[in-house]
């Protein structure tokens, strides 16, 4: 009797420790497959930068730099910018930079006096650039691009990076 005792303890532990064993795999697989899904969206980056040596209110450039083996599609950056207006400096929203498909690779944009994104240049056409860091209002304040596999993302400015639900009507 206390050998069909222990045997049953055994038995029952052992169905408790295989159950616990197959979640802590399955959740190890959900981790895995939510990394593999994100890294391409890691790889995508963007940020403002200033061209040195142009007249402050010209000098702002957006740099994204996709370091993925593969292209991303419909990137919309959103940013802001210091104008000078009067003598005063003041905070403006950019036009949307929106690029239908970006290949692997590093581009800087410039607004032209048009107030439009030009056609995107390497960084080896610049001759001084300096990445933005310290303003408030000159930077880049969300990004948003469909990777390979077809999951949009976003990333906000505090570096945040989360996926999209698809539009209702895609």
């Amino acid at each position: 009797m206390a050998v069909a005792l222990l045997a049953l303890i055994a038995a029952v532990w052992a169905m408790v420790e295989l159950r616990r064993m197959k979640r802590t795999a399955q959740h190890r697989d959900a981790v895995s497959q939510q990394e593999g899904r994100r890294r391409q969206a890691n790889e995508v980056m963007a940020w403002m930068s200033a061209e040195l040596g142009k007249p402050s209110d010209r000098s702002s450039v957006i740099e994204v730099h996709n370091r993925s083996g593969a292209p991303i599609y419909d990137l919309v950056v959103i940013s802001s910018d210091l104008v000078y207006r009067d003598q005063r400096r003041v905070r403006v929203d950019n036009p949307r930079l929106t690029v239908r498909i970006f290949p692997p690779g590093h581009l800087i944009y410039g607004l032209d006096p048009e107030h439009a994104w030009d056609l995107g240049r390497r960084p080896d056409e610049y001759e001084r650039l300096r990445p933005v860091t310290m303003s408030p209002d000159r930077r880049v304040t969300a990004f948003e691009f469909t990777d390979a596999s077809g999951t949009r993302w976003r990333r906000y400015e505090d570096g945040v990076l989360e996926e999209v639900a698809p539009e209702p009507d895609e």
